[in-house]
């Protein structure tokens, strides 16, 4: 509500101000004009307009200022309270400790329990090959065979390439993506590493050659590591 009110009160503050400058030049302007005319003398030129004019374009840079540094602090202000919720639910785990949860798509075993699970987009490393300049040519050598030269290079690169959306879950036993076009699963021992970014984990398995890469909600994986942690936690206590 005060956010609200003082917005309404800088349109009107900025109104008033234009309203006012007019007024002052129409209220110097005219009684100059009619004096002239009376005397029957060409109006003099003045510089009321002018200055007036650059007094609006100084007001209107300082409200388009004011508007942008607004939105500036709004948008600061709403990172800042996405930073504290995620760090007291990050706290919250690390004090009460991971909780049993249901699954969306995977399906448990028997005994299993799932304390992480979350919509996500699984990815694979893959080297593809890429075109480097160069013009072509080609020359006929014999009727209707011809052989094509030039047309630079090609080079292998990796990409990140989308395979499937689904779930990904970690429980007291293994790692799972249950996806729609696309799954994997993993005991424990088999994860060599797990590596985190702003949005995403990069999972190392002992049984496969090329990571996966599993983007999720950017809050959701500061979560996932500290459940990771007290997985693997757990086990290494016999706990699980």
């Amino acid at each position: 509500m005060a956010n609200a009110n003082r917005k309404r009160f800088y349109k009107q503050a900025w109104f008033w101000r234009i309203a006012i400058y007019l007024l002052l030049v129409f209220t110097v302007m005219t009684p100059a004009q009619e004096h002239a005319a009376e005397i029957g003398a060409p109006p003099s030129p003045s510089a009321l307009p002018g200055v007036a004019l650059i007094i609006l374009a100084i007001e209107a840079i300082l409200y388009f200022r004011r508007r942008r540094n607004r939105k500036q602090q709004a948008e600061a202000d709403r990172k800042s309270a996405e930073r504290a919720a995620l760090n007291a639910r990050v706290d919250a785990l690390e004090a009460d400790g991971i909780q049993p949860m249901r699954t969306a798509k995977a399906i448990l075993r028997d005994g299993e329990q799932a304390f992480f699970a979350e919509l996500g987009t699984l990815h694979e490393m893959k080297s593809v090959s890429v075109r480097h300049g160069g013009a072509s040519a080609r020359v006929r050598v014999a009727k209707g065979v011809s052989v094509s030269f030039g047309g630079g290079r090609s080079t292998p690169e990796t990409k990140l390439v989308e395979l499937s959306d689904g779930e990904l879950v970690a429980t007291d036993r293994r790692l799972i993506f249950a996806g729609q076009t696309k799954s994997f699963e993993a005991t424990l021992a088999k994860i060599i590493n797990i590596e985190y970014f702003v949005d995403a984990v990069l999972i190392n398995l002992a049984s496969r050659e090329k990571p996966y890469v599993v983007t999720l909600p950017k809050t959701e994986v500061a979560i996932f590591r500290e459940t990771f942690r007290q997985i693997l936690a757990r086990q290494n206590n016999g706990e699980a």
